[in-house]
């Protein structure tokens, strides 16, 4: 099940929470790839297709795949308990 955030220690970019509580929504197109480029990419939301990407695991699946680099497809209207979003503010750098 999820967990309230906060409920684990925060990792070297001050995040807290980001692998196994849900899978979260990213913006990225999907690529057809489960795995991430060899090279830098420059804009990932480009029009590859209708899917998007989704990241880091839930409490639904195998340990062993609740990392930030795993990553699935899925149409925006997926709406499955396991998934969401992660809000970060950051400053605005001018």
């Amino acid at each position: 099940q999820t967990v309230p955030v906060g409920s684990y220690a925060a990792n070297a970019f001050g995040l807290m929470d980001v692998h196994g509580n849900v899978w979260e929504w990213c913006l990225d197109a999907w690529d057809g790839s489960n795995n991430y480029p060899a090279s830098a990419v420059v804009d990932p939301y480009v029009s590859l297709g209708p899917d998007r990407a989704i990241r880091g695991g839930s409490w639904y699946i195998d340990a062993s795949d609740c990392r930030s680099a795993i990553r699935l497809n899925v149409p925006p209207s997926n709406t499955n308990i396991d998934v969401g979003f992660r809000v970060v503010c950051a400053p605005v750098r001018p």
